[in-house]
């Protein structure tokens, strides 16, 4: 909010690539997450540069993938626009206003469910705001 008072607001009204402006308030969102989880404004500043500057970390690409990993990321590939444009008819269908049929509502009601529990079972995850 500092940073748009001075001077970086009036720019990014102005900036006719709208992109630019995504990816400024990204960055600003997951640099300002760094300061709720962090003690102190030292470790958040290196935190800050440690996810800026590349660095060998203990852990890589291959230690995240797994097989659910791998399905999430083709099947949301797939449906964020590809099958899309290579299939009219299905970007009609899911884009469609038409009312929902008992077997669309049952089938989105399971993924619900399924979400639900997959959450729910992965880990445990103490109340977000403990150390306020």
């Amino acid at each position: 909010m500092v940073a748009e008072r001075l001077r970086c607001g009036k720019v990014l009204e102005k900036n006719p690539v709208k992109l630019l402006n995504h990816l400024y308030a990204s960055v600003a969102v997951v640099c300002g997450w760094v300061f709720f989880r962090i003690e102190g404004m030292k470790e958040g500043l290196h935190f800050v540069k440690a996810m800026f500057v590349f660095q060998k970390g203990q852990y890589g690409w291959k230690d995240c993938m797994n097989a659910e990993v791998i399905l999430v990321l083709v099947f949301g590939i797939l449906f964020c626009g590809i099958l899309q444009t290579v299939f009219p008819r299905l970007w009609k269908i899911l884009h469609s206003k038409e009312e929902n049929s008992i077997c669309q509502t049952a089938v989105l009601l399971t993924i619900l469910c399924l979400c639900v529990i997959s959450l729910s079972a992965d880990a445990y995850n103490p109340f977000i705001y403990f150390r306020f």
